[in-house]
């Protein structure tokens, strides 16, 4: 199964800053940013 979460940081306004996309795979972890 191939899950996908995306984590957002804001900065001080409330804007996205960096957007980092984790892909957990299974037997492995890949981490695209």
């Amino acid at each position: 199964m191939l899950m996908a979460v995306n984590l957002s940081k804001t900065d001080g306004n409330g804007n996205p800053k960096t957007t980092i996309l984790y892909f957990f795979n299974t037997p492995g972890t890949e981490i695209v940013n």
